[in-house]
């Protein structure tokens, strides 16, 4: 049987926020939310492997509930400040699972999945299930739905079938807004009857089955427990109006935009990646390498011609290739760039005084200027962005150019691609993956070595 998995936005928003402490980037964007939230669906997806997959969310604005009773949520405070600027994020989270977003206008996302719920039923070979931490979605609970939900103890997640919430709660799910009816619900300010507690409104709805039937028989019910009922029939009836899920919502359910596919790796490690969740990062699978095309390398006349284009005094960034093994590094050839000029490569030759003496900026410079100068070649000025990298946070396990270029640059909008090379230490080769600290450490590089300034 296949089965459909919808998540409860609203909830598991909240829920991510309030699991951990604050968290933020290294810029002071706050995080906790979306990484708590991210690390749930991608492990649900993992695990659970539904066949389709929808989340609800609650629209802005006034809903039905809220022309019923005027205190209805009125007890709740603002969305904290630091939450509300993760929402965007959580949006793209979204958009980058792939996975659909339903919003109706005048409805809770709780009716939308009870709807959905509803509708699903009448599909055969269907199997359903809630993804929600609220009580009042145990109401749905059937032969074909659960919810999956969590302890609130120790964070293990809890499969609720009709047993396990007969377990918990003493009574069939379909009386769970019974039993809200009369013991009320502080977090959506449902009042119920005020003096019955969860033991009592759970022992009433066993016993006579609905708030309805309880009526119908006030008069079997002794002492104060009959004047408290009586006192608050009309609250009673409030709120279990309140609390009963509405499944006509103007929704429907479409399995073909439901269908789970795979994320936009690109757009989900970009997020990732700009939120610095450097352990989800591990987890994705690795980038598509582009194949390179040829590059011509620049001899005599062609280097000449491509200088003529870098403006007098500009620095130019550059790039090696080879092997660091110190104190005798091997470089086999350069790459340089500038934005008038365009890029270029030139061969194992080419020294500073061949390339016009301008400021060299580049990613851990030692093994070039080790290069340079075991050849008694006079080293021009270098601006190591690794140095920078280390200058700026020294407790870094690794100093990748491609991510700092991403992390610290304020117009970066595309993820970095995959570094063509590994930044070199002792008895390293020439590899693609992640760099170990920059070879270039604060006065290595002697008189020859610049640092940037790291902005």
């Amino acid at each position: 049987m296949k089965r459909l998995f919808i998540v409860d936005g609203h909830s598991q928003i909240f829920r991510a926020y309030h699991a951990v402490g604050y968290l933020s980037t290294s810029k002071g964007i706050p995080t906790q939310a979306v990484l708590v939230l991210s690390t749930m669906l991608w492990k649900l997806i993992r695990e659970e492997q539904p066949d389709y997959l929808a989340i609800a969310l609650d629209p802005p604005g006034p809903t039905f509930r809220d022309q019923l009773s005027a205190e209805y949520k009125a007890t709740r405070s603002a969305m904290p400040d630091d939450l509300a600027r993760q929402l965007p994020y959580v949006r793209r989270l979204f958009d980058a699972l792939r996975t659909p977003v339903l919003e109706v206008s005048g409805f809770e996302a709780d009716d939308v999945l009870a709807t959905l719920v509803d509708q699903a039923l009448a599909l055969p070979e269907l199997e359903v299930v809630v993804v929600s931490g609220d009580k009042d979605l145990l109401q749905l609970v059937g032969p074909r739905v659960k919810v999956l939900s969590v302890s609130g103890r120790t964070g293990e997640p809890i499969l609720y079938d009709e047993a396990k919430v007969r377990e918990r709660w003493g009574v069939e799910p379909g009386q769970i807004a019974e039993v809200l009816a009369l013991m009320g619900d502080t977090i959506d300010n449902i009042k119920g009857v005020h003096g019955v507690g969860e033991k009592t409104a759970v022992k009433l709805i066993s016993q006579y089955g609905s708030v309805d039937k309880l009526y119908e028989n006030l008069s079997l019910i002794a002492g104060k427990l009959r004047e408290t009922l009586a006192a608050g029939r009309k609250d009673a009836l409030l709120s279990r109006e309140l609390a009963l899920l509405n499944r006509t919502v103007p929704v429907a359910v479409d399995l073909d935009t439901f269908r789970r596919v795979e994320p936009n790796w690109a757009k989900l490690r970009a997020l990732w990646m700009e939120l610095e969740f450097s352990r989800l990062l591990k987890e994705l699978p690795p980038a598509p390498a582009a194949s390179p095309e040829p590059t011509a390398i620049f001899e005599g006349a062609a280097v000449g011609a491509w200088l003529e284009r870098v403006p007098a005094g500009a620095p130019m960034a550059a790039d090696w290739a080879g092997e660091a093994r110190t104190p005798e590094s091997r470089v086999a050839g350069l790459a340089l760039f500038h934005p008038d000029a365009g890029p270029a490569a030139v061969g194992p030759h080419a020294t500073p005084a061949t390339l016009g003496a301008h400021e060299l900026i580049v990613h851990d410079a030692k093994p070039l200027l080790e290069f340079w100068l075991g050849r008694g070649v006079d080293s021009p000025l270098v601006h190591d962005t690794a140095v920078a990298a280390y200058l700026i946070n020294s407790v870094r396990p690794s100093y990748n150019s491609s991510r700092y270029a991403w992390r610290h640059s304020a117009t970066a909008r595309r993820p970095p691609t995959p570094s063509t090379r590994r930044a070199c230490a002792p008895s390293s080769s020439g590899g693609t993956g992640s760099t170990p600290p920059p070879s270039s450490t604060p006065g290595s590089c002697g008189r020859s070595t610049k640092t940037s300034s790291g902005r």
